[in-house]
């Protein structure tokens, strides 16, 4: 074949393929308002910025990036509809839903690096009109359910169909467009993603809501970041909600999660049987720690509990096998029953001063138990609260009065319990407390707060007392934490 003929064929391809890259596009010329600004030095644009309409979006493209102001006026009614100053990007695109009707003409003023450009362009009579409400989408495996401008992704069931492919990383588009219309996808419905087999889901940073039993039971998903449009608000007791409960029970292969700033709340169950959840950060925006939230997250062995949170519900750690630390803020005032029952490494904990109750089961089974401070706050311990703690456990409390204690609070005696300096005969006096053989006075002294009683513990100080700290297995520590610590070749309590 001759060179020339080549061509010609090569030719009639392209011209035949071009429309087909444009359509549904509208280019829209624009013009200089000034042409002399093109010999004005610096601030001379470096070439023609264009501008196209797709349906409603009218987006602009320059030759690098800059700073722009747009402002879009209707030519009937001379208004402006329009004005925006956007920064440095190389393209920008407008939603014209909002703000233009089908059939208007309208001028468009674009600045750019000091020049103004012009151009003019009507909105089509016939744009696409979105779905009815309810109607149910497809793309790659996910349905979603189209509500106005939003697309909400719902479970299979809801669409009557089973989901036989599941991909290994799936990720959720901010948009997606059904004939024609791009809806946001801005939530996720009750038990959307329950069961899948992806190891990694990641969702935009469009996601409103996340809804009860959405991830459940997704036994390989290894890692999963919260996005920051959740916005912030807790679903328990706390009327509007953003996260559901149960959003990740039974994620077996969980290792870490990501939860933005802003979330107030863990609901209930949230994280329960995540077995292999062994850290997390919880952020400083949180009051709240839901029923059971970490129930059964068997490789967590420590966690602190940012200063704000108030409450932590029932069961909110049991059964958290290797929990061995745990650091409480002086902002808790309420921990209900069994939230740390069968956690079986947990060694030491410090109970804020404002707790007034040890409720029911708290550490039930807390069976490395070495020691437990009790504010002067308390005034009564529930049943079942200590059962089963070692007998080599020391209790301190602060209470000068005895808090009630349940018949069955303890079910064994021999552990030690140390009370307020000038207090122990009243102890020993008291109802139930009579049955403890070893009570010991804590001997508040004149040196920096010394004292010293039957158990090595040479003195108590403060949280942060300059020194050099190290914990029963002999490692360096900050200080910061509380209970028993070594310091100066001496074991001290740490409050």
């Amino acid at each position: 074949m001759k060179r020339e003929s080549r061509k010609t064929i090569a030719l009639l391809v392209l011209l035949f393929f071009v429309p087909l890259a444009v359509w549904g596009q509208k280019n829209i010329p624009l013009v200089l308002e000034n042409e002399s600004i093109r010999q004005s030095g610096p601030r001379s644009p470096w070439s023609n910025p264009t501008a196209t309409l797709d349906g409603m979006t009218l987006t602009f493209t320059f030759a690098s990036a800059t700073t722009s102001e747009v402002i879009i006026i209707n030519q009937s009614s001379a208004q402006t509809v329009y004005s925006h100053s956007f920064e440095s990007s190389a393209q920008l695109s407008i939603d014209l839903s909002e703000v233009c009707s089908a059939g208007i003409n309208y001028l468009i003023r674009l600045n750019v690096f000091g020049a103004w450009w012009n151009g003019e362009f009507t909105v089509e009579e016939t744009l696409p009109a979105p779905a009815a409400n309810g109607t149910i989408v497809e793309q790659d495996s996910v349905f979603y359910q189209l509500q106005g401008k939003n697309a909400i992704i719902v479970p299979a069931y809801i669409a009557k169909r089973n989901i036989l492919d599941y991909p290994d990383t799936l990720v959720i588009p901010s948009q997606i467009s059904y004939e024609g219309v791009w809806y946001d996808v801005t939530g996720i419905d009750p038990e959307a993603f329950r069961g899948w087999t992806s190891t990694s889901i990641i969702l935009p940073n469009t996601i409103e809501y996340i809804d009860y039993l959405a991830f459940c039971l997704c036994e390989n998903l290894e890692h999963f970041v919260l996005p920051e449009s959740l916005v912030g608000i807790g679903n328990i007791g706390l009327g509007q909600f953003t996260l559901g409960t149960s959003v990740f029970a039974g994620c077996y292969s969980l290792r870490s999660v990501e939860i933005p700033e802003g979330i107030r709340a863990i609901p209930p169950s949230f994280f329960e049987e995540c077995t292999s959840l062994d850290s997390i950060v919880l952020p400083s925006s949180i009051t709240h720690i839901g029923k059971t939230a970490f129930s059964q997250c068997t490789s967590l062995t420590s966690i602190v509990i940012p200063e704000g949170v108030t409450i932590l519900e029932s069961g909110a750690f049991s059964v958290c096998t290797s929990l061995k630390t745990i650091e409480l803020p002086k902002s808790i005032t309420l921990m209900e029953s069994g939230c740390f029952t069968g956690c079986s490494a947990l060694e030491t904990i410090v109970v804020p001063e404002g707790v007034e109750v040890i409720y029911s089961g708290l550490f039930r089974n807390c069976t490395s138990l070495s020691s437990v401070v009790l504010p002067e706050s308390i005034t009564s311990i529930k049943t079942y609260a200590f059962q089963n703690i070692p007998d080599s456990a020391h209790i301190y409390c602060e209470a000068k009065e005895p808090p009630a204690l349940d018949k069955d609070a303890f079910n064994n005696y021999n552990c030690t319990i140390h009370v307020p300096y000038g207090c122990k005969e009243t102890y020993q006096q008291a109802a139930i407390w009579s049955k403890f053989a070893n009570i010991v006075e804590m001997d508040h002294g004149t040196d920096n707060g010394s004292s010293s009683d039957e158990t090595g513990v040479s003195s108590i100080v403060l949280s942060e007392e300059a020194a050099r700290y190290y914990d029963l297995q002999g490692r360096p520590v900050d200080g910061t934490q509380k209970g028993i610590l070594i310091r100066n070749g001496k074991k001290v309590l740490v409050k």
